[in-house]
């Protein structure tokens, strides 16, 4: 999956899936995946256990960086809305690290300035894309320090690890 600046426009987010034997399986140049107005940036992805995948990214259609994401099934059609679900929309989020969906649910975490610091937020959505946490997301770090890179892990019960590298 890459960001795509090819309606000379604005980036967008596309897909592509390629098979054991190196051949694409989803429409030559790759499938779009949001194509909203502005840019969508930062693309991240992970398997959604089904054949398909969970697609997350930087999304600044409402002319704020907010976090979006697809679930594209195994032949590379979007499952969710057309251009995403809402992960979460206060002003100020940055760049979105998903972590494998457990029974095609995901987890996802972010760096989140909705306060003037950088703080970590994260987000788990269902298999249908709705967000089973707290409204824009559960915040996990909102230290007065900086905190950057987060990563997620499943704990196997629903909820999750996180490991911050400040």
């Amino acid at each position: 999956m890459w960001q795509d600046h090819r309606n000379a426009a604005d980036f967008d987010i596309y897909a592509q899936r390629i098979d054991a034997q190196g051949v694409t399986r989803w429409t030559t140049d790759g499938v779009l995946v949001n194509g909203s107005s502005n840019d969508q940036t930062v693309p991240q992805a992970v398997p959604d256990g089904a054949g398909g995948v969970i697609v997350c990214w930087a999304d600044y259609r409402f002319g704020v960086w907010d976090i979006y994401a697809q679930r594209l099934n195994a032949s590379g059609t979007r499952v969710w809305t057309t251009n995403g679900v809402a992960v979460a929309r206060p002003p100020g989020t940055r760049p979105v690290r998903p972590w494998p969906p457990t029974a095609r649910r995901a987890l996802i975490a972010w760096v989140d300035a909705r306060y003037g610091n950088n703080d970590i937020y994260a987000q788990r959505l269902t298999a249908s894309g709705v967000a089973s946490w707290r409204s824009n997301g559960a915040a996990v770090c909102t230290l007065a320090t900086v905190q950057i890179a987060p990563s997620i892990t499943s704990d196997g019960s629903g909820g999750a690890f996180h490991r911050l590298d400040r």
